[in-house]
Parts: structure tokens; C-alpha cells; sequence
């Protein structure tokens, strides 16, 4: 994300007749009330014409004209354009002259307004206002309210729950395992490839699975659900397996009722389905699956209005997480970070994903815990991010270690200092990320009672090849 502070806009929006039902939805001419921070209020019109319907219809099918793309956008400009919002987009697009981070959040009380793909509104330079950088588009609905998380304060860390169903068609699911463990390794937080992942899920061994996950010591923060999404009434819902050997069609009601109980426990849920953010048809009552769970009280749902190009979701799953671990974004810079990178390209898979989330803007949820002060605690190699300082005794340790090596005398190396003073944590903050960022390998051991079995483990979890090895005995006077 960008320097600076945010531009923050809140876009506010009801019917003008028909106020208090979210559903009163007709064709034709609709006046709509935008109200403002600060209490004022205007007026705005869209004719939800044959025109309008058919292009919202059409859009989010591949092949689309790409006059269409522009069609809808200058449609949202224009029902925009009377109101305040003009000067607004202006601000908008200076924001992102200066490189300045913009969040939107877009809330209305009626729920036509969310088959608009309000990514697409072309501003004055004829950009689309989610192709700019920087940029956090968020969905809310209103009065929607975030579950308290289930324990305070959360414990550090927190595990991923991948599950997928196949029942519909393949999903990229081994790939997508490899791009998330590779983003656990990579930012040092817990995922194993086998019980944190759900094969051949139904709705009824999700629920089970995390029923047993929440009541034990380390429970989720995310699911990533990968499926297909498939047409439910005049909806559209997850396609799973129907734990009977056949599959079934998971509308957005009954997944709001099954997954609901776990809004306390669960930060984040992805939900990787064509379709899983399309409410349906104009007028249709139920919702997406997506804006079912953030009504529910998750605190964050990500997932896509239209069907995704294929690979879409496995770039998107290993930017996300890549972003959430190992640079230890929020949800919303770790999102927009993949948004803006897929605006560069030739599909519309920008303007398909979505987020729909409760964090005010400049306080985005992490639903991974990093604790970046330690306390007393020494800083660990896992914690080498958050180590700031001793840039001189690092230095002084890597050139005495590099100028023994030239020399040809024995690669041995005291770091001496009073107790307390954090030898540790410049050693394994410091120099070990130091010497590897060189080419080398490492080995940690702390020798205990048994020095030689500790001293052969440590040297057994590193690869074996001929690169030079850094071994370092913390503390070595237990020797």
C-alpha cells in the first residue's frame, strides 16, 4: 500500500420511496437517497431499464464486448454525477496521483444496488474506479455487526482450513495447497498439508470439522473454501458433495445457517466459487453467499461476483496469503494488493472479487496474530521482520565471520555480552537472516543435557548440500 494518509469515503445509500424495505425493488425510474458523513443528504436517479439488466446480465460472461465494461461504468458515473460525489471522484483520482491509499466503503439499504458492480464507475479520466492502486472498495450492509472475537486477547498465530469439493468439477486444490503452505513457511506460521485440509467436503463434514476444530487449543481464523458455484432457484450457491457420493447445491441461507455459530472464531472466510458475491437476479431476496456470511457477523468475506478466469483463484489465493503472512498485511492492503495487480491484466477478474468486511478504514483485521514486541522474550529467526536496530553489531558479526573464512582460520565466533542485553535476538533476528540473505544455510540448537543428540537434529533439519552452514549454540555455556 501506499505512504500517507487515506482518503476516506463512506457512500451511503437508500431508496427514496420504500425506505425501510431492502427488497422493494421495481424497474424503471428509482430515486435514491445518498447521505452523507455529516448528516447531508441528496438525491440521485437510475432508470433500471431493459438496457441496464441485459448489460449486468452480460457482463459477467467471458467473451464480454468491452464497450460493455465502459457501458455500465459511464451508466454508474451518470447516475453519480448530480451529486457530491463529482468532487469526490476528483479527490479520488489526486489521491492516487499523489500515491495516497483510497478507502471506500459503499453501504445501502437497498439491495438491487449490490448487483452493480461498483468497481466498474468510470471516473472523469475514463478510468474505472477499481483499476486505480491503492484503492479499498468495501461492501457493508447496514447495521451488519462484526461477532466479538471468542477469546480476548487472541493468542498469537492462528491456522488455515482449507476445504474443497470437486463434486462440480476440478478446483485447483493441490496447487492451491502448495500456494499456501508456501506463504506459511515463507511468514513462519503453522499449516500442515494434511490436517488442515478438508478433502471432498459436504456442508454437513465442514460444520463438523470445525465444530471440533473451535473446541480444541488452536482453532482456525480462516477457511478457504474452493468449489464450484452453481445456479440454486434464482440464485446461485456452492456446488459441495452430498456426503452420500453424489453432490448437492449449498444455497446461501442454509450456508448463512450452518457456518453462522462460528462467526466468532472465523476472521476470514474465502469463498474461491464463480458466483459466490452474485445476489441473483434484480429483485430476488435471498443474496449471495458472500453478503449472507458478512451479515452474519464474519468479519471478513472475500469472493467473486462472476465466474473467474481460469488460474485466477490460485494467483489470487498465494497474493492473499503471501500478503497476510509473510509481509503481515491487513485483509483490506493484502486484497487490493492482488486487485491492483489484476488490473493490469486483459480480464475482469478485478472487478469480480469483492470485499465485504466491517474494519474502519486505516484499522484493516489481521486474522493471523503477530506479536511484534517481545517483551522479554528473545526475538526468534521467525520474528527477524519485526527486529529493528543493532545494524552495527550485525554488520561487525557477518564481516568477522566472512574476513575468518578469508584467513583461513577456524570459524568460530563469541558473541559476548551481559545478561539481557539481547545476544540472542541479535543473533537470530540479526545475523541468521543476515548470512542467509549471503547464500548460506543455518542451524539452531541449545544444547541441554544431551549437546551431541541436540547438536545432530539441528544439523539434520538443514539442507543438505554444499552451501556453508552457520551453527549457532544459544546459549553456549551450557556446553
Amino acid at each position: 500500500m501506499a505512504d500517507g494518509a487515506p482518503l476516506t469515503i463512506r457512500l451511503e445509500l437508500a431508496r427514496a420511496e420504500d425506505t425501510g424495505d431492502a427488497y422493494a425493488f421495481r424497474t424503471g425510474p428509482q430515486d435514491y437517497i445518498l447521505r452523507w458523513e455529516g448528516g447531508a443528504f441528496e438525491q440521485a436517479r437510475l432508470v433500471w431499464d431493459d438496457a441496464l439488466q441485459q448489460d449486468l446480465a452480460a457482463v459477467r460472461l467471458p467473451g464480454r464486448d468491452p464497450e460493455l465494461v465502459r457501458r455500465i461504468g459511464v451508466r454508474l458515473q451518470r447516475f453519480l454525477e448530480p451529486t457530491r460525489f463529482r468532487d469526490l471522484a476528483a479527490q479520488i483520482q489526486a489521491a492516487a496521483l499523489a500515491g495516497r491509499p483510497v478507502h471506500l466503503d459503499i453501504v445501502s439499504a437497498a439491495a438491487e444496488l449490490y448487483t452493480l458492480p461498483w468497481e466498474l464507475l468510470t471516473l472523469g479520466d475514463g478510468r474505472h474506479l477499481g483499476e486505480l492502486p491503492d484503492i479499498v472498495l468495501q461492501y457493508r450492509w447496514p447495521g451488519a455487526q462484526p461477532a466479538p472475537p471468542a477469546r480476548l486477547p487472541r493468542p498469537e498465530g492462528g491456522r488455515i482450513l482449507l476445504a474443497w469439493s470437486r463434486a462440480f468439477g476440478g478446483v485447483g486444490d493441490g496447487l492451491t495447497v502448495d500456494a499456501i503452505d508456501a506463504a506459511a513457511r515463507a511468514g513462519f506460521v503453522a499449516f500442515d498439508r494434511v490436517k488442515d485440509v478438508l478433502p471432498d467436503m459436504s456442508l454437513a463434514t465442514l460444520v463438523a470439522e470445525l465444530e471440533r476444530r473451535v473446541a480444541g487449543p488452536d482453532p482456525p481464523a480462516i477457511l478457504h473454501v474452493l468449489a464450484h458455484g452453481a445456479p440454486v432457484g434464482r440464485s446461485y450457491g456452492l456446488g459441495l458433495d452430498d456426503g452420500r457420493g453424489g453432490r448437492e447445491v449449498v444455497d446461501a441461507a442454509a450456508l448463512r445457517r450452518a457456518l453462522a455459530p462460528f462467526a466468532a472464531h472465523l476472521r476470514l472466510v474465502v469463498l474461491m466459487t464463480c458466483d459466490g458475491g452474485n445476489p441473483g437476479p434484480l429483485g430476488a431476496l435471498l443474496g449471495s453467499s458472500v453478503q449472507e456470511l458478512h451479515r452474519a457477523g464474519f468479519e471478513a468475506v472475500v469472493g467473486s461476483r462472476f465466474p473467474l478466469a481460469g488460474g485466477a483463484a490460485l494467483e489470487f489465493a498465494g497474493a492473499l496469503y503471501g500478503g497476510l503472512l509473510e509481509r503481515t498485511c491487513s485483509i483490506d492492503q493484502a486484497f487490493t494488493s492482488e486487485h491492483t495487480r489484476l488490473a493490469r491484466g486483459t480480464g475482469l477478474d478485478w472487478a469480480s472479487l469483492m470485499l465485504h468486511g466491517h474494519a474502519r478504514p486505516g484499522r484493516g483485521a489481521r486474522p493471523i496474530v503477530f506479536r511484534p514486541h517481545r517483551g522479554l522474550l528473545a526475538f526468534e529467526r521467525e520474528h527477524a521482520r519485526f527486529f529493528f536496530g543493532r545494524d552495527a553489531e550485525r554488520r561487525e558479526a557477518v564481516a568477522d565471520l566472512q574476513r575468518l573464512i578469508a584467513d583461513g582460520q577456524p570459524r568460530f565466533l563469541v558473541v559476548a555480552g551481559a545478561s539481557g542485553t539481547g545476544k540472542s535476538s541479535v543473533v537470530l533476528a540479526g545475523v541468521v537472516p543476515d548470512v542467509e540473505a549471503l547464500g548460506w544455510t543455518t542451524a539452531v540448537m541449545r544444547p541441554g543435557r544431551t549437546p551431541m543428540r541436540t547438536l545432530d537434529e539441528a544439523l539434520a533439519l538443514r539442507p543438505q548440500d554444499d552451501r556453508p552452514c552457520l551453527l549457532v549454540v544459544d546459549q553456549f555455556e551450557e556446553v
